[in-house]
């Protein structure tokens, strides 16, 4: 392999990963926005709500395993603390999240 096929190359490689750590950023921005929409607008704390945060964070590339586990330990912490309103899940998510 010549040297000017391997400095194309180089940077293609350099091109994609650009290209997929700018989706991802998307990615996160975007997930990030649905859920404080979810989180804004949902009236109470249901397993609707729990399922689609469970979307929400698998769509947002966590992982299926991790999320499952989240979502258990984020409903045992909303039981412990009695929370009512949705709104109020916020801080804990960003808690869980630190957890991870």
């Amino acid at each position: 392999m010549g040297f000017l096929q391997r400095l194309f190359q180089n940077k293609d490689k350099k091109i994609q990963r650009e290209k997929y750590k700018l989706g991802m950023a998307k990615t996160r921005q975007g997930s990030l926005a649905t859920l404080k929409d979810l989180l804004t607008n949902s009236g109470k704390i249901d397993q609707s709500l729990y399922d689609r945060l469970e979307e929400i964070f698998i769509l947002a590339d966590i992982g299926v395993d991790t999320v499952v586990n989240f979502i258990l330990s984020l409903k045992a912490e909303v039981k412990k603390r009695s929370v009512q309103n949705p709104k109020e899940l916020e801080e804990i998510i960003v808690d869980k999240l630190f957890e991870l």
